[in-house]
């Protein structure tokens, strides 16, 4: 009998960083520049990289949540590891002589998120390049939850919907847009992509959250609540951090989804019985009225077609 480990969701939170620099960079010794940094870290069996932010004092307040199975093999993970937090400024040209992107990485020990349960330090954590000199601090909250009943206020006080919910959510409005855009008689769905990007002139090339909303709810009638779909917007893993979307992000989301349901729409048209339609001279015919029939045969309840005969004094 395979055994049935509990299911947790781990919760990291990038809030920001301060004073961040590249220790060396002729230029950095030089003038203090305006740099555009990003993030990046592996936990576990996840990844994940965020976007760029133009400051040395970056603000990113990126949640991420991972569902994992509480079974040996992650608890030695926990006990072992740590989080390594690596930060890149990508506005350094590389190719110029004593340059480097790297600004260095947080460390943060994943055996105390293991015993407590939750790191909320008052305190960011400081980073460090790779000759251990400091390079800035990052502010980092963790939790860890019971997936089956995870709610993320009940860790850091966010007036946000629970994982599950948000996940039916997501669900939910992914099927309501797939099956409403079925109906919209394209198969390809570049087609629906042209239509919206196309509702900005000024860049075709990214939508805006109001954008997309207007699009599915008001041009396209997806029968979905607004609020469902800002939930959507704001916790879907490809696009929560995002102001702006890319048509191929869009594409992951929506595209086979969309393909399904468009493939569901034309079988159920083909299967759809075809009931012969009488034209009116046929129903006409048949029932005694108009072209063909015998007017003075066909139904009433007017005596005056009956055959009777009135005296003018009887009427």
């Amino acid at each position: 009998m395979t055994e049935v480990y509990p299911k947790k969701i781990i919760e990291i939170v990038v809030e920001n960083a301060s004073n961040l620099r590249i220790n060396g960079n002729m230029q950095s010794q030089m003038i203090q520049r305006r740099m555009l940094p990003f993030f990046t870290y592996d936990f576990y069996s996840f990844s994940y990289t965020s976007a760029a932010v133009q400051s040395n004092n970056p603000h990113w307040n990126v949640r991420r949540q991972y569902e994992v199975e509480a079974n040996p093999e992650y608890l030695q993970y926990m006990k072992n590891n740590v989080l390594k937090i690596d930060f890149i400024d990508e506005s350094v040209d590389i190719n110029q002589p004593g340059q480097r992107d790297y600004i260095g990485s947080a460390r943060i020990p994943l055996i105390e998120l293991w015993s407590k349960s939750k790191i909320d330090s008052a305190l960011p954590f400081p980073i460090m390049d790779e000759n251990d000199r400091e390079a800035g601090a990052v502010a980092v909250k963790m939790a860890v939850h019971d997936a089956a009943k995870f709610v993320r206020e009940d860790a850091f006080g966010d007036q946000t919907t629970s994982f599950v919910g948000a996940k039916r959510i997501h669900t939910q409005v992914v099927n309501k847009v797939a099956e409403k855009l079925a109906q919209a008689e394209f198969d390809d769905f570049n087609i629906l992509l042209d239509m919206l990007f196309s509702k900005d002139r000024t860049n075709q090339n990214r939508v805006d959250r109001q954008q997309l909303c207007d699009f599915l709810i008001t041009d396209m009638s997806v029968p979905i609540h607004v609020k469902d779909l800002e939930l959507f917007m704001k916790t879907h893993e490809a696009i929560c951090d995002k102001q702006l979307y890319e048509r191929s992000e869009l594409r992951s989301i929506f595209e086979r989804p969309f393909k399904e349901a468009r493939e569901a729409q034309i079988v159920r048209e083909a299967n759809r019985p075809q009931y012969p339609r009488a034209t009116n001279v046929q129903r006409f015919a048949e029932t005694g009225f108009g072209v063909s029939g015998d007017r003075a045969n066909r139904p009433t309840n007017n005596p005056m077609n009956s055959g009777a005969t009135f005296a003018r004094g009887d009427t």
